[in-house]
């Protein structure tokens, strides 16, 4: 199984038996804390698809706020 970046700092993470991974970066806050590998891999899923999500709703947002700026610029404008 290859194991994935730290989810919280984005480095490789140390292996330390056959089922143990930790991340090393000392200024990262999950630094030391032993983890299954299978649990290391579902945590940095559910982070990166959870930023994913942000992104877009913050997408989303900017995109409805720029079209609402243009349309009070352009009242004659409608969709």
């Amino acid at each position: 199984m290859e194991l994935k970046s730290c989810p919280v700092c984005g480095c490789k993470p140390l292996l330390l038996s056959d089922d143990e991974v930790m991340c090393i970066n000392g200024l990262c806050p999950v630094h030391a804390l032993v983890t299954k590998k299978m649990n290391w891999n579902k945590r940095a899923d559910v982070i990166g698809r959870d930023s994913q999500i942000r992104k877009e709703i913050e997408l989303e947002h900017s995109l409805k706020n720029n079209m609402n700026k243009i349309r009070l610029r352009f009242p004659e404008i409608t969709d």
